[in-house]
């Protein structure tokens, strides 16, 4: 009778073996790397299909751009939002972060996007620009059935004050949100509201690279797969727009 040890040193070989031979790609992730770490397979890093510059998008005069983002800390869990504030010629203007009670990513975002047009309104910013990376936000200024009941009153405000304003929301990548994703993070860890007249330091790099117009890149990874016949497993690797 053959031992659990014997059995399991078996079945490590074997898909030592068929690791080897296969010519998948990984995913690229840690959780997969660290899988094919411990059978001591070489991962095959991914070709990317395609490769999507991502750019600061310039503003017409007059107009102020505030990317916001939200961030949770489990689902739901303790929540935050923040936003950066730009003029059309993407100098700073200024910055938030706040906490916020539990909540899901999405209230979080949404909660962003509404309090980014409450400080604009109260600042005189009456040509406001609004860029969040959820799509799902975008279209709850439209469908208000999906704006959850405890902030639908708050939603309602909102409006309102849009009616005075030149107002518009736009959904884009996530690697053209990275100075609110930052704000959102640092919101996750603090206990106050924050405004910042002058640039954080921990956005030095984002704003630098945003206001010099050197690209970020999205990648979109196609379809691999692994195969290991000893065990008859085929693992799918698609990956999406990352």
């Amino acid at each position: 009778m053959f031992s659990f040890n014997c059995i399991a040193n078996c079945v490590h070989a074997s898909i030592d073996l068929s690791g080897h031979l296969s010519k998948g790609a990984m995913h690229p992730s840690m959780s997969d790397f660290n899988i094919l770490k411990s059978f001591n397979i070489k991962g095959h890093s991914p070709t990317p299909s395609k490769v999507i510059d991502v750019l600061l998008q310039p503003l017409l005069l007059g107009w102020l751009k505030c990317n916001i983002d939200g961030a949770t800390q489990g689902y739901p869990g303790r929540a935050a939002k923040g936003g950066v504030f730009r003029n059309s010629l993407g100098s700073f203007v200024g910055t938030f972060a706040d906490l916020y009670r539990v909540a899901s990513s999405f209230h979080a975002k949404l909660l962003a996007a509404i309090k980014a047009m409450e400080i604009a309104y109260n600042n005189g910013w009456f040509h406001l620009w609004l860029e969040v990376d959820s799509k799902l936000v975008v279209y709850a200024f439209n469908s208000p059935h999906i704006v959850p009941w405890s902030i639908r009153n708050r939603k309602k405000k909102c409006i309102s004050l849009s009616s005075d304003m030149h107002f518009c929301i736009f959904h884009v990548f996530r690697k053209d949100n990275t100075c609110a994703d930052s704000l959102a993070a640092f919101g996750v860890h603090s206990s106050i509201f924050h405004w910042w007249d002058y640039s954080p330091f921990f956005l030095f790099s984002d704003l630098g690279r945003n206001k010099s117009c050197i690209p970020s890149y999205r990648f979109h990874w196609g379809i691999a797969l692994l195969v290991i016949p000893a065990l008859g497993l085929v693992w799918s690797l698609e990956r999406p727009f990352c």
